[in-house]
């Protein structure tokens, strides 16, 4: 197994200013979600004793010139989505950690990309100009993520200004490479096959997959290093720290069994968006932009004579706060004012954040034929055809498979157990 971890430092700090790129050489913080401490800062900001964590007021204490942001999760997540959309064609197999972080398994793909180097200039000519990122490879999780936090460490100018790397060219000279087991490029490190335990053992502990508690408790002992860790009694750190001790020992000495968890690739519907000249302050008048939405989103080719399975409407307000609320139908339907009788009802026993300055619609589980139940008998083919619609009904409800399917595996074993498995069934 190969994998990749891909993340760009600050990335909400550079969703906030990359809009305004004169605020980059200025001490610059947002603050978290509760506006009481830094988030994140910007270079200059660091440089005047501004630290991640630090109440606001200290740091406008330390700082006089000191800009703080707030958050702005609406854009966050607008533009967390549009990098995922952009990795994921250079591949589909990613699972999201956070905005701005995300883990790609490279199984089946060294024929486009038959080394490293050409995967991250996929991958960099894949996102926007705008962002810096940094990339980490390896056999496991957790090496490709301290692979890609050694690579950033390495890089030899600041976070922000987010510019991106053009040539892929060693930053590195000989005296400064930390290891013989890695590979190195402009903004990436891939560690050797075999190599994970050399890698890992002088990184800083604070990389450890542990909470903060943990890891404060392992610095009063002593421990610097993931190879002071690993040296430890594997029973010890189990006894200590739990389940999360034992998962994060053997990531340290380079076995971490931890696999990546792909998202689902699910059949997007047909999505309408408007933006307000002026905020909507009344629910009157979000529903009747709702029904314009709709009814945009009806005369759609793609979801012209089919039925609905779910409504998802999202709100962006102009503070740019979020908002977002799913119904999924009993049964589904194509009729109009049944779709906007639900999208009305979401309106109506819903609190908005704030003035709506952005509305957006989404119709999703498209399907040809309504699934309602029949008393009637049905050939074996309608049969399976009503069952299919059914399960896949149940899959976006409650997001897996609730049927199962007798499978079978082997079938030269004496031993029933062994020649048949129990399997999601998945039309």
């Amino acid at each position: 197994m190969t994998i990749a971890y891909f993340f760009i430092p600050s990335f909400a700090l550079t969703c906030a200013i990359i809009t305004r790129p004169q605020l980059i050489e200025r001490p610059v913080v947002l603050a978290d979600q509760v506006n009481l401490r830094v988030a994140e800062a910007t270079t200059p900001a660091l440089q005047s004793g501004v630290q991640i964590g630090m109440p606001l007021h200290k740091a406008t204490a330390l700082c006089p010139t000191l800009l703080v942001l707030e958050q702005q999760p609406a854009r966050i997540t607008h533009a967390a989505k549009r990098l995922s959309e952009a990795v994921a064609q250079v591949s589909p197999f990613i699972e999201e950690l956070a905005p701005g972080e995300m883990l790609i398994d490279l199984i089946g793909l060294k024929g486009l990309y038959p080394n490293i180097r050409s995967f991250a200039t996929a991958l960099n000519t894949a996102i926007p100009d705008e962002l810096q990122s940094f990339l980490g490879v390896a056999e496991e999780r957790f090496t490709a993520i301290t692979a890609a936090h050694t690579a950033k460490s390495f890089y030899q100018s600041p976070v922000l200004p987010p510019v991106k790397s053009v040539a892929f060219q060693s930053i590195f000279d000989s005296t400064n490479a930390p290891t013989t087991a890695i590979e190195l490029g402009a903004n990436w490190i891939q560690v050797v096959s075999g190599k994970s335990a050399e890698f890992l053992a002088d990184r800083s502990a604070q990389l450890l997959p542990l909470e903060i508690e943990a890891l404060q408790q392992l610095a009063l002992l002593g421990i610097q290093t993931i190879g002071e860790f690993a040296h430890l009694p594997r029973q010890a750190i189990a006894a200590q720290f739990g389940m999360a001790g034992d998962r994060a020992w053997l990531a340290a000495t380079g076995n971490d069994p931890t696999p990546i968890s792909p998202r689902p690739i699910s059949n997007k519907g047909v999505i309408e968006h408007i933006q307000m000249e002026s905020p909507l302050v009344s629910r009157d008048a979000v529903a009747r932009h709702a029904r314009l939405l709709l009814q945009r989103a009806k005369q759609q080719p793609q979801a012209s004579n089919r039925s609905i399975r779910f409504i998802r409407l999202r709100a962006v307000t102009d503070r740019d706060r979020s908002w977002e609320k799913t119904q999924i139908l009993h049964e589904p339907t194509e009729d109009l004012e049944r779709l906007f009788i639900v999208l009305h009802t979401l309106i109506e026993y819903s609190k908005f954040p704030g003035p709506v300055a952005e509305l957006e619609l989404e119709l999703g589980g498209l399907t040809v034929e309504q699934g309602h139940q029949s008393k009637f008998s049905l050939t074996h083919k309608r049969q399976n055809q009503h069952l299919e619609e059914m399960v896949k009904q149940l899959q976006i409800r409650f997001g897996r498979s609730l049927v199962t399917q007798i499978v079978e595996v082997e079938s030269s074993s004496r031993l029933p157990e062994r020649r048949f498995a129990l399997m999601d069934y998945d039309p």
